[in-house]
């Protein structure tokens, strides 16, 4: 059985998705993982897709309307059930040399770890090199002038020789995470409660993982970059959604 199931929920965004897949598949052993991607009705170019000669370590499940990252993480859950470790993939993303095997060592090492996360080149999430830098010193990262955060193999290398991970509080970004899949069958998939509002899942699936007495850890020796723009934040509904989130988040805490 290979160890790790990555998932992957997608809905158009081809560019993006087809960078995504080349590191994936350059930079990850096949022998080691097996990517379920879950097309929520793609439209665009994703439909491409099958029509091409994928690897036999790749499974693309289509959807025939679209069921929001959150349900569609789930669903690859059950398809990702016999495997020890699952990984949450964003679309947007690029990987680089050695990228799961320097996440599941962390697991393999620290049984106490539920979920592990690597450094990112977004400045939106809090895992971004230079805010880790500045709000972590005990992260221990170098200031690394002069290369581009966009540049993943460059970052990579850069941070190769730190020490393999912290151990951080709050929450990870899904964007690149790797989890125990027993902690699934023990708390509970994703909270499809968040599905429309497309914000908070994490959060409370992280906090759900602490109050179960696991720990967080972020691999300050791996590099993830992750291409999310940040056009949705200035979109009309946005507050209305996070506002939601929150009085969500808040709501299932006071009633724990």
């Amino acid at each position: 059985m290979k160890r790790t199931g990555l998932i992957c929920v997608t809905r158009n965004k081809f560019p993006l998705l087809e960078n995504t897949l080349e590191s994936l598949l350059r930079h990850t052993p096949a022998a080691e993982c097996h990517l379920y991607l879950i097309d929520n009705a793609s439209d665009d170019r994703t439909l491409e897709l099958y029509s091409r000669d994928l690897p036999d370590h790749v499974t693309l499940v289509r959807n025939l309307e679209n069921l929001k990252w959150v349900k569609g993480v789930n669903q690859g859950l059950d398809l990702a059930k016999h495997h020890d470790y699952v990984c949450l993939l964003n679309n947007d993303i690029e990987v680089g040399k050695d990228w799961l095997g320097s996440l599941v060592s962390i697991l393999d090492t620290n049984p106490k770890v539920g979920a592990v996360g690597p450094l990112t080149s977004n400045s939106r999430d809090w895992q971004g090199y230079d805010s880790v830098r500045e709000k972590l010193p005990q992260a221990g990262l170098a200031e690394l002038q002069g290369i581009s955060r966009d540049d993943v193999s460059a970052m990579q290398s850069a941070v190769a020789g730190n020490p393999s991970g912290i151990v951080v509080g709050g929450m990870l970004a899904f964007f690149c995470t790797l989890f125990r899949r027993s902690l699934f069958d023990e708390i509970g998939y994703l909270d499809e409660e968040f599905n429309d509002l497309l914000l908070g899942d994490d959060d409370d699936f992280c906090w759900r993982l602490q109050k179960a007495g696991h720990l967080l850890a972020l691999a300050t020796n791996t590099y993830v970059a992750h291409r999310s723009g940040t056009s949705s934040l200035a979109l009309p509904e946005f507050a209305e959604r996070q506002r939601k989130a929150t009085e969500l988040l808040l709501r299932k805490r006071a009633g724990s």
